[in-house]
């Protein structure tokens, strides 16, 4: 029997920490700004970075949740909460909402990671159930 990848790795943990990484990431940056060239951590601030971090979380969410979905519980209500968290995300990277941009974003990802446990609490609840 082949291997899968979902058997090994626990995709709503990485996509739950890959979020809250985010989130605080979101949260520090107009603290920490002025402090990244001096300690050397400058690639943080950069829109690279950043892309990465949502690229990422969006391949890890659609990976974990549409496992979750289509072999586990059939429900909605993670994907639903993946999608609208990225599109906050989304909305927060606009010019128009630039100075609230860090707020925006940082709820978008933390509806992201909860997205990551109701999909994690859905499958677990389908695995001990005798249906």
């Amino acid at each position: 029997m082949k291997p899968r990848l979902f058997e090994h790795i626990n995709l709503d943990a990485l996509g739950f920490s890959a979020s809250a990484i985010c989130a605080v990431h979101c949260l520090l940056m107009p603290f920490v700004i002025t402090l990244l060239p001096v300690i050397g951590l400058s690639f943080l601030a950069h829109p690279a970075f950043e892309a990465t971090l949502i690229v990422s979380g969006l391949i890890i969410g659609a990976l974990s949740l549409s496992h979750g979905y289509l072999k586990h519980h059939h429900n909605l209500a993670p994907v639903l909460t993946l999608s609208v968290g990225f599109a906050i995300i989304a909305i927060g990277h606009l010019e128009i909402v630039e100075n609230y941009e860090f707020l925006i974003v940082s709820f978008g990802a933390s509806l992201v990671a909860t997205a990551h446990v109701l999909n994690y609490r859905l499958m677990k609840h389908e695995k001990h159930c005798a249906h």
